[in-house]
């Protein structure tokens, strides 16, 4: 099962050209063995900050108190971002303990146990994945290491979603430069 779910994200994650679709794409990412109610990504902004994907699921009121947050902030995912390492909370008393600004939110949106996988990217880290279950769930070392393993197909596809966008925006400057008119004279 285990196989078949880094199968699914690699295929997955190799046909994404956008942000959008790798969020879609990381929200399919489910098997018996590996099956979070939510599955979101924070990404690193122009402004320094961690940008929220995939809220849209969410409870608007928490949805709109978390659209974007410091890289410094006390949340699981920016100390994800922060120090490279798998963060994860395993029930409600922990979540409280660990990161008590999380802690109300998380209950209202019936999550019991929450984790978060930095995203690397080739630059240093690109952002992190949420991940949260409707039950206490004490990640074991297969668990672990699909999330990090799906993490860093989340950050080749980023880094090929950036390099598209680069591409395509020398491109347009080129086009735009060519097309330029030339300046009108009577004298040739």
């Amino acid at each position: 099962q285990r196989s078949e779910l880094l199968l699914s994200a690699s295929v997955l994650l190799a046909q994404a050209r956008t942000v959008e679709q790798i969020v879609a794409a990381i929200a399919q990412l489910t098997s018996p063995a590996f099956a979070p109610s939510h599955v979101g990504m924070v990404l690193l902004d122009a402004e320094q900050r961690l940008e929220v994907f995939g809220a849209d699921q969410l409870d608007g009121e928490v949805a709109a108190r978390w659209v974007s947050f410091p890289t410094s902030a006390p949340l699981p995912a920016a100390v994800a971002f922060r120090t490279g390492q798998l963060i994860a909370s395993g029930d409600p008393a922990s979540i409280h303990a660990d990161f008590p600004a999380l802690a109300e939110d998380v209950a209202a949106l019936g999550w019991q146990a929450i984790a978060c996988a930095p995203v690397p990217g080739i630059r240093g880290p690109l952002g992190a994945l949420t991940f949260s279950w409707n039950h206490p769930l004490h990640l074991d070392a297969d668990q672990k290491s699909v999330m990090i393993t799906v993490a860093g197909y989340v950050g080749q596809a980023l880094e090929r979603v950036i390099h598209l966008q680069e591409q395509n925006t020398a491109a347009r400057r080129l086009q735009q430069a060519l097309l330029t008119r030339l300046p009108h004279t009577d004298h040739v």
